[in-house]
């Protein structure tokens, strides 16, 4: 008896150590993928692990050892997407078109870096500039936009005055 206790007393907390993840639904996976639909990622591969809540992007044949593509170029897209679709559950798994992983972001970092070319640093400075400039771009469009009302309400009020 006491060994059946404590047999499930240590299977307990085998359960409780395994860490709980959450993965991107089917839907969200689906709607980023289409972010990658357009004419600069027409030569990658993409594919939708939806086991996994993932994207699987593919380089294309020889854009890894091409001289003008470079590995942190395309993560730091990825990367700036991702922030601006907003799942945090969904990553993207960047591969060789020969399937040897390069990296894996999550909430637009390098959380995996599977390749010496990979510098996570560097991805993770570029989104902060990134959002940077995004947060000054819209502190100007929120001022010139109050300021275009304010422009705009004086300029209607009008004077009357009597005969």
């Amino acid at each position: 008896m006491l060994s059946a206790v404590f047999s499930g007393k240590m299977t307990a907390d085998l359960a409780h150590k395994e860490p709980e993840t959450t993965i991107a639904n089917k839907a969200s996976v689906d709607e980023f993928k289409k972010e990658f639909s357009t004419y600069w990622w027409a030569d990658y591969e993409v594919v939708a692990n939806y086991e996994k809540g993932e994207l699987e992007i593919y380089l294309p044949k020889d854009k890894e050892k091409n001289q003008f593509i470079n590995v942190n170029d395309v993560l730091s897209a990825i990367s700036i997407r991702q922030v601006q679709h907003g799942d945090k559950h969904l990553s993207v798994l960047l591969l060789t078109e020969d399937k040897q992983k390069v990296a894996r972001l999550k909430n637009g970092k390098v959380s995996s870096s599977y390749s010496e070319k990979v510098d996570p640093e560097m991805v993770n400075q570029r989104l902060t500039e990134w959002r940077k400039t995004t947060e000054e771009i819209q502190e100007i469009t929120e001022t010139t936009t109050s300021s275009s009302e304010e422009t705009s309400n004086t300029t209607n009020s009008s004077v009357v005055t009597g005969p």
